[in-house]
């Protein structure tokens, strides 16, 4: 996957349950920030997956300080403030605070904003037509998972999920309701997925996507193995660990180690891009609330995720400001991404307002 910091061009974090990404943490995805796109992006208990038209990115939650081996079926169950989808944003977020502080206030800037936007998604897409699994059964493994370490998956948290019954080609939101676990191209509230097998080791990816620990093979579109680190690599996503650094699969590169601004080679799970002045993996640039932002003294400046960066003359210099709330006017499109609305609401027609869900039922 591609991880990648731009002013413009934006992927929303939004699975605290993706791949792990080994001792040090989890797997992530891209981060950003200024709209422009929609992305989508399924949670299940053990599997997770994404589709985006103009933006782009999925990941999992990761550990920026946990290290060492941890013993994920181990963890202690806590109950929690929230019922069903209150409950497993609470997990989310609270995880996410946890191991990922910095993609928190990138992404949310606050505990409450990201509450708010996985609520949304919870509603949308949990418990749908096929998923065998209950709200109640989700709130369940929440009260595990909001205490699992940095690294573990809902499924090393919580066990397997059951899988879900619609067959390939039905319509779908999440993985949760595929026989095959997964669906495919659900753009939120907008667009019907549908439901897929993915291919197996040297199957035709041409039109369907790889099963876990696989990757597409672009010249031959057959599916091969993950490529593990020290081998080559033409990019990231052949590689176990992500990414492809200087043509050899390896781990992400670290604050302050040396990097090449167009080589995607810093952890971004761990809050870092490369700086093309200083040439190293730095941390995001987030101000403070209230701050200016843009373009400032040469230097990207990003906003917290709970406010924008407001720009009325357009020359790349603005002032972070609180975003719109339910009913006020907005400008942009869809949600927070793609306008100055507050994280849980959509511009639509110039208003911020809650986006009322699609018929994706196969009745």
């Amino acid at each position: 996957m591609k991880n990648t910091i731009g002013i413009v061009g934006a992927a929303l974090l939004l699975i605290a349950c993706g791949d792990s990404g080994g001792e040090g943490g989890g797997a992530a995805g891209g981060s950003g920030q200024g709209g422009g796109g929609t992305t989508t992006t399924t949670t299940t208990a053990s599997s997770s997956s994404s589709s985006s038209t103009g933006g782009g990115g999925q990941g999992g939650a990761g550990g920026e300080g946990q290290g060492g081996a941890v013993a994920c079926e181990d963890t202690a169950s806590t109950p929690l403030d929230g019922d069903e989808c209150d409950a497993y944003a609470e997990a989310f977020c609270g995880n996410l605070g946890t191991c990922t502080p910095s993609l928190l206030a990138f992404l949310f800037g606050t505990d409450a904003a990201c509450r708010a936007q996985i609520v949304l998604t919870c509603d949308d897409q949990l418990a749908q037509e096929g998923d065998p699994n209950t709200l109640a059964e989700y709130e369940t493994c929440s009260e595990t998972f909001i205490n699992a370490a940095c690294g573990c998956t809902v499924a090393d948290a919580c066990g397997e999920f059951a899988d879900g019954t619609l067959v390939d080609d039905d319509l779908c939101k999440s993985d949760a309701q595929c026989a095959g676990g997964t669906c495919v191209d659900y753009i939120d509230f907008d667009t019907c997925g549908y439901c897929v097998t993915p291919a197996a080791l040297d199957e035709s990816c041409a039109l369907l996507p790889c099963a876990d620990g696989l990757y597409c093979e672009t010249d031959t579109d057959t599916c091969e193995t993950l490529i593990a680190n020290g081998e080559a690599c033409d990019d990231g996503d052949e590689c176990a660990s992500d990414y492809c650094i200087v043509a050899e699969c390896a781990d992400p590169k670290q604050l302050g180690d040396a990097c090449d601004a167009d080589g995607d080679e810093c952890d971004a799970i761990a809050g870092l891009y490369c700086d093309e002045v200083e040439a190293e993996c730095a941390a995001f640039p987030i101000v403070a609330e209230d701050a200016p932002c843009g373009l400032i003294d040469g230097d990207i400046a990003f906003c917290p995720g709970n406010q924008f960066c407001d720009d009325p003359d357009e020359d790349l210099e603005g002032v972070c400001t609180d975003r719109v709330a339910l009913n006020d006017d907005c400008i942009g499109d869809g949600d927070a991404l793609g306008s100055n609305c507050a994280w849980g609401l959509w511009c639509i027609e110039g208003s911020c307002a809650v986006p009322a869900p699609i018929d994706c039922s196969n009745n």
